[in-house]
């Protein structure tokens, strides 16, 4: 079934896009963290597909595939002029409190990497995992949504890659359907 999905079109950024970044977020975390009846009204508006990553599914590699950029991502977009924020989720302030205000006419970029780093760490199980994303959606997304509007910008929550379960836990690397399933929730500017 993964191959029947298109394949990750790049995301451009001279829109000014504001793009969210959930580092190590496979299909299933997606599903469960994104059921309607859980989100608010502004969250389940967006437009949601699915489509099918060629690349390794390591962080550079996807993330290079996701920018259509060659080298390191996060050098090529700082040399574009658009600097990736990384958030690690134990910050004191939260996603939305260091995106905002939206510097105006700029894209932004923000990797939450929590997620890759509890796999690999072994520290979060599948099911903690969707209920801390959707916390963070619920929290932090609906005031970015409102800022994207007021400015005319377009909101994009996606993954660089997925995961693997495997004998040892979560992983990523070997390419397996869960790793390659990519989500893009697109919020257009009202």
């Amino acid at each position: 079934w993964v191959a029947s999905l298109p394949g990750v079109l790049p995301i451009p950024l001279e829109s000014s896009q504001v793009v969210i970044i959930a580092d190590g977020i496979s299909a299933d975390i997606w599903l469960e963290a994104l059921r309607p009846e859980a989100l608010p009204p502004e969250l389940v508006a967006a437009e949601i597909g699915w489509a099918r990553l060629d690349a390794a599914s390591s962080t550079p590699d996807s993330l290079a595939a996701l920018f259509s950029v060659r080298g390191d991502p996060q050098e090529q977009l700082a040399a574009r002029g658009v600097p990736m924020l990384t958030l690690k989720g134990s910050e004191e302030r939260s996603l939305k409190d260091r995106l905002l205000p939206l510097d105006p006419g700029r894209p932004s970029v923000v990797r939450l990497t929590l997620f890759d780093k509890a796999a690999h760490q072994r520290t979060l199980r599948l099911s903690e995992m969707a209920v801390i994303l959707r916390d963070i959606l619920v929290r932090d997304l609906p005031p970015v949504l409102r800022s994207c509007a007021q400015q005319g910008r377009t909101l994009i929550l996606t993954a660089d890659h997925g995961l693997s379960l495997n004998r040892k836990g979560l992983s990523h690397g070997r390419g397996g359907a869960y790793e390659r399933t990519i989500l893009r929730g697109t919020w257009p500017p009202a």
